[in-house]
């Protein structure tokens, strides 16, 4: 009875570990542009966010950005 009780216990406790770290990356924004050049350095602009359209970050200290931030470049729109 005790060792069915330990299982139960440290199933659940693998579990919520398991969904707290996979649920770092599970669904990130992606990244406008392409990380290149001036926007090379992600902490330049998202360290303190600008007005533009550069949303402060909340975990700088987990690069490179790119591991859970994909490149989804902006349509252009036609100006026709």
């Amino acid at each position: 009875m005790k060792d069915d009780f330990f299982y139960k216990i440290t199933s659940f406790i693998f579990l919520i570990c398991f969904v707290i770290i996979m649920g770092g990356c599970a669904k990130p924004n992606p990244t406008p542009h392409e990380v290149t050049g001036k926007y090379k350095d992600c902490a330049k602009c998202h360290k303190k966010g600008t007005e533009e359209d550069a949303p402060k970050t909340t975990h700088l200290k987990k690069e490179p950005c790119d591991e859970c931030h994909k490149v989804e470049p902006k349509k252009e729109e036609n100006k026709d």
